[in-house]
């Protein structure tokens, strides 16, 4: 009897298999990592909208309106009218999803006094910043971003304009003028309404 001769097969994968794999799944890997990446910065941007008009919201309901004299994030927080995920821990003020803080103050508006509030979030990162303002910026007659501290009481920023509906030329928000205002690694937001 005559035997037959099988090709030996090949066992595992050759170097070159074996880094094409490599490859290939780091590829995928990367793609992934990415786009992760961009939906977590857009949930987180979504969360600091929502921060945004529940203060805003809350602001609003006050008996004071269009009064705002003598409102700040303490007032909010005393009344109930403040988010109450984002209390800090002592009860003094409102904290943003991103671990900085949210002011909230009175603002004279169009030659008004204390007739308009502002929100003014600290440490916000550079997309969700971007986001926030492309998205929100529609609802407020002026925003500002920047690295600027927030403005103090009667004040209205005066840099890093996104939005104002109160200059003799209005200032439209626009891509370039929302990635130039959030070039920071963390950003100041401004936001003022009446």
């Amino acid at each position: 009897m005559q035997k037959i001769h099988l090709p030996k097969y090949q066992q595992g994968l050759t170097p070159i298999e074996l880094v094409l794999v490599l490859v290939v799944v780091l590829a995928i890997a990367i793609v992934g990592f990415m786009a992760f990446t961009q939906t977590s910065a857009s949930q987180r941007a979504q969360a600091g909208q929502q921060a945004l008009l529940s203060v805003s919201s809350g602001i609003k309901s006050l008996p004071d309106g269009p009064n705002y004299t003598g409102i700040t994030e303490g007032v909010l927080v005393s009344k109930g009218k403040a988010p109450s995920n984002l209390v800090n821990a002592d009860e003094s003020g409102i904290d943003n999803p991103w671990g900085g803080t949210i002011t909230v103050l009175a603002k004279n508006v169009d030659g008004g006094t204390a007739n308009g509030y502002m929100i003014c979030m600290t440490a916000v990162p550079r997309d969700e910043c971007k986001l926030m303002l492309a998205s929100t910026a529609s609802s407020f007659p002026l925003v500002a971003a920047g690295s600027a501290a927030c403005p103090a009481a009667g004040a209205l920023p005066t840099t890093d304009i996104v939005k104002d509906s109160y200059a003799e030329t209005s200032v439209v928000p626009t891509a370039a003028t929302i990635a130039t205002a959030c070039n920071r690694e963390t950003n100041t937001i401004v936001w003022v309404g009446t």
